[in-house]
């Protein structure tokens, strides 16, 4: 666009094309008002604002009903009451975030549009003043003496020169309106595509939700096909639920570097995770239960080994040199000493160094690396509001391994791997294979979908099951 900005001035120019200026201008004026006002008159949009507000104070509504239910003593009423209304705030969630992505992709349909039409306005301009310059090539060939001749007063030539000059002028910051407002759009329209990705992303987790709706109403099916809604049945049933729940709870959770953990706290904190992320509880659980087997290859090789102790590799010790300088800024932030904090020794099977940090197992560079100034540390700070987070504290832990299996599982090589084998396994639990293989092997997770992704999988099965038994 700048070699039509810098027209060079030639010093004579007729009547003609001051006035093809003059409607060049006037026709390309008044565009971006329209746009702008197109955009707020979208009676769809509004009608989607309308219907999410109501769609949140219908579930703030529910959430009072649930929290009065609850108040109450157990009955088969009461707790049919409360899987009603558990049922109906799913469904209107599921609903609130299906209106929030059309409200979003008509947003991005708006600006694309606008951007279209800018696109176009510039492309007119282009031509008309690829016109002008042509025309004014032909009139320099025209001595200057014949184009004042050409008008009655010399003071009206000079008149012209002027106007042109304030044309121009006008020409240029014309040019200036329209890329800013395009560039402003673009930036825009860009804001709500990752607005769009971060609610599709969400919407994949609705799989769940939609489960948990069938849960739901399995479960009011089984508690009536039980008491045949006799309250005196339902009271022994309940008897016996709670026998069971509290020796699920009571169960030890054991975690490497963060001790150990009846099973009803460690579930809260994976729910607590499992909120900020998107992941379910049972998954985190899993994975951490999984880096933290005491029987298993891993369990062997955490916590036996501290980051600077002799090794036969090139770093000489049993850390990397490329995770050294970062462990020893976290330990520096943390006020930890390094040489005593324990870390995982490597296993020989899957390469030559260890450093593995606290229950979920974060590789220093991982949790924050000093160079690129770049990891999960900022993200796990802003969920738990600890500042500075530790890899060695649970609920940091917990929260960095939801972070990271949400952006595994999310990623375009696990949705290609659900898809692929779309025909063994649903696609949730395919993903999540994919995910815990990512979580335990980066980029070398193809390896490890079965020989840890798989047993994940399963433990997070069973650990369903008790979180299930829980919350009834």
């Amino acid at each position: 666009m700048s070699e039509f900005l810098n027209i060079k001035k030639s010093g004579h120019y007729s009547r003609i094309f001051i006035a093809l200026f003059s409607i060049l201008l006037l026709a390309g004026g008044g565009f971006l008002f329209r746009a702008a006002r197109a955009q707020t008159e979208c009676g769809s949009q509004v009608e989607c604002e309308n219907e999410l507000k109501e769609i949140e104070k219908q579930m703030d509504e529910l959430s009072g009903v649930i929290s009065g239910y609850v108040m109450k003593s157990s009955s088969l009423e009461r707790d049919l009451a409360i899987l009603d209304a558990k049922r109906k705030k799913v469904q209107l969630g599921i609903r609130a975030r299906n209106l929030s992505i059309q409200r979003l992709s008509r947003g991005i349909e708006s600006r694309s549009r606008t951007i279209g039409g800018l696109l176009k306005k510039i492309g007119r301009e282009k031509r008309s003043l690829e016109e002008l310059i042509r025309k004014t090539n032909e009139l320099d060939s025209t001595s200057l003496v014949e184009l004042m001749l050409g008008y009655e007063n010399l003071s009206d030539f000079f008149v012209n020169e002027d106007s042109f000059e304030s044309i121009h002028l006008a020409m240029q910051n014309s040019f200036r309106q329209i890329e800013n407002s395009r560039e402003k759009t673009e930036k825009e329209r860009d804001e709500l595509e990752n607005q769009k990705a971060e609610e599709l992303q969400l919407r994949a987790i609705q799989t769940l939700e939609k489960r948990n709706l069938e849960k739901m109403a399995a479960e009011k099916k089984r508690i009536l096909r039980i008491t045949k809604g006799q309250e005196a049945a339902y009271q022994k049933l309940l008897a016996k639920t709670k026998k069971t729940a509290a020796e699920i709870r009571s169960r030890i959770f054991r975690l490497f570097g963060g001790g150990e953990l009846s099973f009803g706290e460690a579930v809260k904190i994976a729910q607590f995770a499992g909120k900020a992320s998107g992941m379910r509880a049972a998954f985190i659980l899993a994975i951490l239960a999984q880096e933290s087997a005491i029987d298993g290859v891993i369990g062997r090789n955490q916590g036996r080994c501290f980051y600077n102790q002799p090794r036969r590799n090139r770093s000489g010790t049993v850390m990397s040199n490329r995770q050294k300088p970062s462990f020893l800024a976290i330990m520096r932030e943390l006020g930890r000493d390094p040489n005593t904090t324990p870390v995982s020794c490597p296993i020989v099977s899957d390469g030559a160094y260890g450093g593995a940090m606290g229950p979920a197992q974060f590789m220093p560079t991982t949790w924050w690396d000093i160079k690129t100034q770049t990891g999960y540390k900022k993200r796990v700070a802003k969920i738990t509001g600890n500042n500075p987070p530790s890899p060695f504290n649970n609920y940091d832990a917990f929260a960095g391994t939801a972070s990271y299996l949400r952006d595994a599982y999310g990623s375009r090589a696990c949705r290609a791997y659900a898809k692929k084998y779309n025909y063994l396994a649903p696609k949730q639990l395919l993903q999540e294979r994919c995910a815990a293989a990512k979580y335990y092997a980066g980029g070398s997770w193809r390896t490890f979908t079965m020989s840890y992704g798989e047993p994940v999988v399963e433990r997070a099965r069973k650990y369903q099951r008790d979180i299930d038994t829980l919350n009834r």
